[in-house]
């Protein structure tokens, strides 16, 4: 029997699936000053905690962040927060999470109400292109989120009306929104499922989504009529990235935007088994080394973000338990194909930072694979990882060199620092 399996006990905590996971946000503020990070690097934060006045220091040190929209576009704290964050990191991007085809039903609970809020707002301008079942019942996605109907182009206008607007007059100017999300089909949370009587049917002529193919054509036209009505209402300057597996699998769909987000890297998208090997295997369908290449540039792309919220239990060859930042391994997985990373922290989607900050440099040149080994040299170092099972959660063995010296490494069972 192998060491990898003598000494290693490695248990996967899944994390809540739900977006509105509680944190209470980074542990110690950080010095604004600390060393740029390689590869980019993004915070994902789905709380408000990101608005505390002691942690806009933390959040400045990414390249990207993506945030509630409402939480920016509804608070009179995130306006001190954006433009002290700006002070601190001219070049951040600050982008709002945007629904792209649902919206909250409490949502409604403040319309009428002044200010008008974002999610008031969005509420009242897709109200009445709510989508029902076969059997005339309201159709959610998640449990008090229901399905609006984007293949009806006045529903894609009032939704990005409600953009435009509140980009135009409001004191928080975004550089861009993540959509959330593009999926082939119109795919429904089996919670939502079981509480709703019929099944999908977005044009109401009594058949069910998955079994009428001009319904779901029509569905994958209207994602990117949305997302082309926005480019041209908002710019091309607009950042634009997309969560959900389309773009990961069609690149005439990711061209149309800058960047995509890989929700559970690497356990969505590329097969069961090796899906680490299968994403850094240039040989395997839609690889990362591939889909980095597809969207635009012109602002600051591609950003291809790397994320998994979920934690691991580690113990070491000293028979240590302790928390492991699947960020870790991720971040690795982006050195060599040029991705961006995101850490999450207490298994939410929730701000985190890696322990150890790396500065690598630029790229001397791609990625090198020689049999399970894949190495990438930089300015100031080199990445180096080994294929062992090439499966999540911990698919290879690793090192990270800067400046001549390893500074973060894992070679199970024993992982530096």
């Amino acid at each position: 029997m192998s060491k990898r399996t003598t000494a290693l006990l490695l248990t996967v905590l899944l994390a809540a699936l739900s977006a509105g996971c509680s944190s209470s946000g980074p542990e110690e503020s950080r010095d604004a000053a600390a060393p740029v990070s390689s590869p980019r690097m993004a915070i994902i934060d789905y709380s408000s905690d990101f608005l505390a006045p002691d942690a806009v220091a933390d959040y400045a040190l990414a390249d990207v962040i993506i945030v509630e929209t409402g939480y920016l576009w509804d608070s009179d704290r995130a306006v001190e927060f954006a433009a002290r964050l700006r002070e601190l990191n001219p070049d951040v991007k600050l982008l709002g999470y945007v629904l792209a085809k649902t919206c909250w039903v409490d949502w409604g609970l403040h319309v009428g109400e002044t200010p008008l809020r974002y999610t008031s707002a969005f509420y009242e301008a897709t109200r009445q292109y709510w989508c029902v079942t076969t059997t005339g019942d309201t159709l959610m996605d998640w449990p008090g989120q229901v399905v609006v109907d984007i293949t009806q182009p006045a529903c894609r206008t009032a939704m990005v009306s409600v953009l435009e607007d509140f980009q135009s007059r409001h004191a928080i100017r975004l550089d861009g929104v993540m959509w959330d999300y593009f999926h082939p089909t119109l795919w429904i949370a089996p919670n939502a499922a079981l509480t709703m009587d019929g099944e999908p049917d977005m044009d109401r002529d009594g058949v069910p989504h998955l079994d009428d193919p001009d319904e779901i054509a029509a569905f994958q036209r209207a994602q990117e009529a949305l997302v082309i009505e926005t480019t041209v209402r908002l710019g091309e300057d607009f950042i634009q990235i997309f969560n959900g597996a389309r773009p990961h699998v069609e690149q005439a769909f990711a061209v149309l935007g800058d960047g995509m987000l890989y929700e559970l890297f690497p356990t969505l998208g590329f097969g069961g088994g090796a899906n680490m090997d299968h994403a850094l295997d240039p040989e395997w369908p839609n690889n990362l080394f591939t889909v980095v290449q597809w969207p635009r540039t012109r602002n600051g792309g591609p950003w291809v973000i790397l994320s998994n919220r979920r934690q691991i239990l580690f113990t070491d060859d000293k028979g240590e338990a302790y928390p492991y930042s699947l960020g870790n391994i991720n971040r690795v997985a982006a050195l060599l194909t040029g991705a961006t990373v995101v850490y999450h922290s207490d298994g939410g989607t929730t701000y985190g930072w890696p322990a150890v900050d790396v500065d690598l440099g630029a790229p001397l040149g791609p990625a090198v694979r020689d049999g399970r080994t894949l190495t990438r040299a930089f300015d100031r170092g080199r990445v180096t990882a080994v294929m062992e099972s090439g499966a999540y959660p911990v698919p290879f063995d690793f090192t990270i060199e800067m400046d001549g010296e390893v500074v973060q490494s894992l070679d199970m069972p024993t992982a530096f620092p």
